[in-house]
């Protein structure tokens, strides 16, 4: 199980953002993907478990950390959610939520990011439900 903070998931999203991870991103196969290293010299493996975790075989997904690999995987798939192409391992459905919890707008982060719901629940899928604000 992947655990980390909030700044830690961001900082891994950022990464894979400003390195532009998520346009390499290869299918090995079903619920499979492989993602370039930074450096390009080779590749880590991330598979979409079970429960529904993105597990990377890099060393900070070894140690059960947030990683950029992983973030990668997730952009790519909301990419694809967006564009309306079909990804190859559609993720397990999510537990229901109930009604009182569910969020009536989109959410504000601490860094003044808007989410729309389906981007929550998709960041729900790979990393977990997260506290209420």
């Amino acid at each position: 199980m992947v655990i980390g903070s909030k700044a830690q998931y961001q900082r891994a999203i950022d990464k894979a953002a400003a390195l532009r991870l998520y346009a390499g991103v290869e299918t090995a196969r079903i619920r499979q993907w492989t993602v370039r290293s930074e450096s390009g010299d080779r590749s880590y493996t991330v598979r979409l478990n079970r429960s529904g975790e993105l597990v990377c075989s890099c060393p900070a997904g070894v140690a059960e950390r947030p990683c950029k690999h992983g973030a990668a995987i997730w952009m790519a798939r909301l990419r694809d959610s967006a564009l309306g192409t079909s990804t190859p391992a559609p993720a397990p459905a999510p537990a229901p939520v109930p009604a009182g919890e569910l969020p009536v707008a989109p959410r504000r982060t601490e860094r003044g990011v808007i989410r729309t719901e389906e981007e929550e629940r998709l960041l729900d899928q790979m990393y977990g439900p997260r506290p209420a604000n």
